[in-house]
């Protein structure tokens, strides 16, 4: 179960479990992961961090006293604070190409956070053209309307292009925000990405050895399904991300099972041999769309 989770650190594994979004998921307790969560070489691959500067200091830190001779006035106890509306905002940006080009094409991975989900949605690109930007965008933000979100600003890049801002306003109707230059954190999206290459990386780690990288798009719908399950929503803290767009994962009505890894496929009589072995593949989705036919 961890590797078909995605390798998750066992804080947020744990993290996520508590908080109800492995319910139905067989033998995936609170209890049974904290006895038996295994220490495997997946998961610091991509999950290793460094310690910020200056957490456990021992240098003394000098006093310093204010200078209040300059003071004039009565003084008070006034704070002025402004409120920044986050909620109905989506983030997007693009991560670096993809050091394997797939068979479908693709070198990059458009990367979307929705705000109030918490979710984080992912769709291949075949380059950083603005008519594969479009594609990649409306297919975003397609799945998003149809989970019933229809967010009312975008947080973009600053280098984004003009036609790609025209597109936004004119199709989705909403507004367009810049971060400013060289200032990442501003945009959510660079942090999702973070976090989702974290994730996937370590589903890459645990593939088969004789898994062709040239298939890592298709591994892309159930990252996005696992990486969004261990995420608790904004909107409902109680709920996960994926439950928030999707409703509550039935592992009953769509198993799951290790990205990449080796299956025996079995064929129909009428098209193998009378002596053919099984062929060997790899997993590189679970028939989602079936699974939601089935709902």
């Amino acid at each position: 179960m961890h590797a078909v989770c995605g390798y998750p650190v066992k804080t947020t594994w744990l993290k996520a479990i508590k908080a109800g979004n492995y319910v139905g998921w067989p033998l995936l307790t609170f209890k049974n992961v904290t006895k038996y969560y295994p220490e495997t070489v997946e998961t610091p691959k991509r999950h290793l961090n460094q310690t910020r500067k200056n957490v456990r200091s021992t240098k003394p830190k000098p006093f310093k006293t204010a200078n209040t001779s300059q003071l004039e006035g009565k003084k008070v106890q006034d704070i002025h604070t402004q409120v920044y509306e986050v909620r109905e905002t989506v983030f997007t940006d693009q991560t670096g190409q993809f050091p394997t080009q797939s068979r479908s094409g693709n070198k990059y991975i458009m990367v979307m956070v929705d705000i109030d989900s918490s979710g984080i949605l992912v769709e291949p690109l075949k380059s950083q053209k603005d008519a594969e930007l479009h594609r990649a965008y409306t297919s975003l933000m397609t799945r998003l309307n149809r989970a019933g979100i229809f967010p009312k600003k975008h947080v973009l890049d600053n280098e984004i292009s003009q036609a790609m801002k025209d597109y936004v306003r004119d199709e989705y109707k909403m507004t367009v925000e810049l971060v400013p230059p060289g200032c990442h954190r501003r945009n959510a999206a660079e942090v999702a990405i973070r976090n989702f290459k974290a994730h996937f990386l370590s589903i890459l780690a645990g593939t088969a050895d004789d898994f062709p990288l040239q298939l890592w798009d298709k591994l892309l719908p159930q990252a996005e399904i696992t990486v969004n399950l261990l995420r608790q929503s904004n909107a409902t803290p109680n709920i996960s991300a994926y439950a928030y767009m999707n409703g509550p994962f039935d592992y009953n009505k769509m198993p799951l099972a290790p990205l990449g890894c080796n299956v025996q496929v079995h064929e129909k009589a009428d098209r193998r041999g009378t002596w053919a072995f099984p062929f060997s593949r790899w997993l590189v989705r679970a028939n989602i769309s079936r699974a939601l036919s089935n709902t």
